[in-house]
């Protein structure tokens, strides 16, 4: 059926089949019509009547009647009026593209105008933020008194305002600018009542999945107006998609009017997940134990019946939820279920190894446990580097680790556990400061007589004469006083690396300033080590300096100071040696060449069991053919002697330099008791006798 029906009050709707469709009224809301376009244009001219170029303004200008001079004493001009835009003027759709034409003509010399002379604003002003038109493809700029065109395009929108104002910026002040006329025009939207709409045509697609976006491929939808013309319009209509359960869907044409297709043949399948996919991984796929499960940037991808896809992480539930501590060590599958639909993922959580101390210092030998704590899928085992040797020993039992100093400095641990492929480790930092031995110079160490020291006087520090001092200006036998003088103390041999430190120490007499000085050989008097320092107590550490020699010097009068102190680190290796080679040369020297007694060896091996476990590893560890220290050198060749010697036997190796000898100095190879032992015995003897049995056999062959 093909109908049209007059509308004076209304909107169409339209019924789409298999063939042509007819229109009928659907509401009672307003004429239903189309906007045609059409071109609306004003001109403003210096001919105008009664106002010359339709009341603009010139902020700078000469009337010539059939043209306006902008002269050659002025740089610029505003061409300007209010509303022009709005009711008084063209009132502009401004939501349509204007344009603006100016003609103009230039006189005289310099340079001509270009696009840039003339800039455009909202305003009657010229202030503020220009309006961007576009120079029009037929724009041409004067160069002469010829008048030309200047054409700029404004795009949809680009003013607001009804005000409206030229800039014009001239590019040299001698040229002249003429202007005869401005025409302002924009697109103009005519209005035509619609009688009828109608369709046309089959659907090319009819089968739809819910949520699809409908395809009108294969419809015409025509407009019929009341002047009896028509128009096609099947561009102008947005279509609703398809929905489950409705067999048509609707377009909008213009003013709310209607189309409605209503085929038998469209259908709307219910759209379905088919499956799931991690199509993105979290940000973090890597943990500690210990850490929380962090499910950022995870992306679940299902996919529908119809072939597409869509995110639905969202709808997701994860087997293991976000911010759940991880407390398990190993590769972890998470489990994504959406409905009746999985999908997985895997993360890994490392071990952890932790300390319950991260530092360790010493001031002396007494061993220090470290414990360790690890997290693995099993019992883990530890082992321990240190970033620098000879500082510490270390003793690894399961978790504890137990820590002796061997000598001064800082060293950092590194304790790593390791259970079949899993390794995780944590650091200990170690400072070994080893002070022991303090000897403090006084009136009875130094040996001090009378009321005053004698220049040069020397001083025992300790009972091995190891360190000596001398000095000068000492006035008081209550203390070490100086009378703005200084006093030097300074080593007979070198500095030995045990010492760590000396402290000065100020109780007596009126507070002094001191300062420390140093230097290889002699006294110092030059090279300051400290400034000087106000106060009861300066402490210099030793553990790195090169220094033989050092100098106190004091600037206030009668300054006293109590007490000197030299921190050492005992010497074990050396004073362990030198008692071997005393005690061995009491009764084996050249001069008593008697055999070593059992009483010898037994004290010897008292005091090296009284040593501390790393010297006692240094001293195993001496290699007599490489060591330069002529003491132990000798001591331990000594040792590997009486070792050697079946003559001592009996002797215990106590060092534990010769595996083969017991404790109580047996040859393990000796003791019956062994069965390994009765075994090399027995396959020794059946060697030699199956030896003399060749033997005799061969000369009785030559008999």
């Amino acid at each position: 059926m093909n109908r049209m029906t007059k509308v004076a009050l209304g909107a169409m709707a339209l019924a789409v089949g298999a063939g042509i469709g007819s229109a009928a009224i659907i509401n009672q809301a307003k004429p239903l019509s189309l906007a045609a376009a059409t071109t609306a244009t004003k001109t403003y001219a210096c001919t105008d009547t009664p106002d010359k170029f339709g009341g603009f303004s010139f902020s700078d200008s000469s009337d010539k009647s059939s043209y306006y001079l902008l002269p050659n004493t002025s740089n610029e001009c505003l061409v300007f009026k209010s509303n022009v835009l709005g009711t008084s003027g063209l009132s502009v759709d401004k939501t349509q593209t204007v344009t603006i034409t100016i003609n103009h003509a230039t006189y005289g010399s310099g340079t001509n105008p270009s696009e840039t002379t003339f800039s455009f604003f909202n305003n009657t002003t010229g202030k503020g933020t220009a309006i961007a038109g576009t120079a029009n493809n037929n724009s041409t700029y004067a160069s002469s008194s010829t008048f030309v065109d200047a054409i700029y395009t404004f795009s949809a929108n680009a003013f607001s305002g009804d005000d409206f104002c030229i800039k014009v910026t001239k590019p040299d002040k001698g040229k002249q600018i003429r202007f005869k006329s401005f025409t302002i025009s924009y697109t103009k939207a005519e209005v035509k009542t619609v009688s009828s709409i109608q369709w046309s045509g089959e659907l090319t697609k009819t089968f739809y999945f819910d949520g699809d976006e409908f395809d009108p491929t294969g419809l015409t939808v025509t407009a019929t107006y009341v002047d009896t013309s028509t128009a096609n319009v099947t561009a102008s209509v947005t279509w609703s998609n398809p929905v489950l359960g409705q067999n048509y869907v609707t377009g909008t044409y213009i003013s709310g009017a209607t189309v409605t297709c209503q085929s038998p043949t469209i259908s709307v399948t219910a759209l379905a997940l088919t499956s799931i996919e991690v199509t993105t991984l979290p940000t973090k796929a890597t943990y500690i134990v210990g850490e929380v499960l962090d499910l950022t940037g995870t992306v679940v991808t299902g996919t529908y019946n119809s072939g597409s896809t869509k995110d639905v992480t969202s709808d997701c539930a994860f087997s293991i939820s976000d911010g759940t501590t991880l407390n398990t060590v190993g590769t972890q599958t998470i489990m994504v279920t959406d409905g009746a639909f999985t999908a997985t993922f895997d993360i890994a959580v490392n071990p952890k190894v932790t300390l319950d101390h991260t530092s360790l210092n010493f001031s002396q030998e007494t061993p220090q446990t470290i414990t360790a704590t690890g997290i693995f899928s099993g019992t883990p085992t530890y082992e321990v580097t240190a970033s620098v040797g000879g500082i510490v020993q270390v003793q690894v039992n399961d978790n504890v680790i137990t820590v002796t100093p061997i000598a001064g400095g800082t060293t950092i641990l590194t304790i790593r556990g390791t259970h079949l492929s899993e390794s995780a480790e944590a650091t200990c930092e170690v400072k070994s400061a080893l002070l022991s031995s303090k000897a403090t110079l006084t009136d009875t160490t130094l040996g001090v007589t009378g009321s005053s020291y004698s220049d040069n006087a020397p001083g025992k520090v300790d009972s091995k004469s190891n360190y000596t001092f001398a000095w000068t200006n000492l006035l008081s036998s209550k203390g070490i006083q100086f009378k703005s003088g200084s006093g030097s103390l300074y080593n007979l041999t070198a500095w030995k690396a045990s010492i760590s430190r000396i402290i000065l120490t100020q109780s007596k007499g009126t507070a002094g300033v001191f300062a420390l000085y140093a230097a290889e050989t002699s006294n110092a008097t030059t090279n300051l080590i400290t400034p000087a320092v106000n106060g009861s107590e300066y402490t210099y550490d030793l553990s790195t300096s090169t220094y033989h020699y050092f100098t106190i010097k004091s600037t206030t009068a009668y300054f006293v100071l109590s007490s000197i102190v030299v921190e050492t680190v005992p010497d074990e290796i050396s004073d362990y040696v030198g008692e071997f080679n005393t005690e061995l040369d009491k009764t084996c020297s050249n001069s008593a060449p008697s055999a070593i007694t059992s009483a010898t060896w037994t004290t010897l091996s008292a005091s090296y069991t009284s040593l501390s476990s790393g010297a006692k590893a240094q001293i195993k560890a001496v290699n007599t053919e490489t060591e330069t220290d002529v003491a132990t050198k000798k001591a331990i060749s000594r040792y590997d002697y009486v070792m050697a010697k079946t003559a001592y036997s009996a002797f215990a190796d106590f060092i534990g330099r010769f595996p083969s000898r017991g404790a109580s100095g047996v040859n393990e190879l000796t003791k019956s008791s062994s069965p390994e032992n009765v075994l090399y015995i027995a396959l020794g003897i059946g060697l030699v006798a199956a030896g003399s049995f060749y033997i005799f056999s061969r000369k009785k062959k030559e008999a």
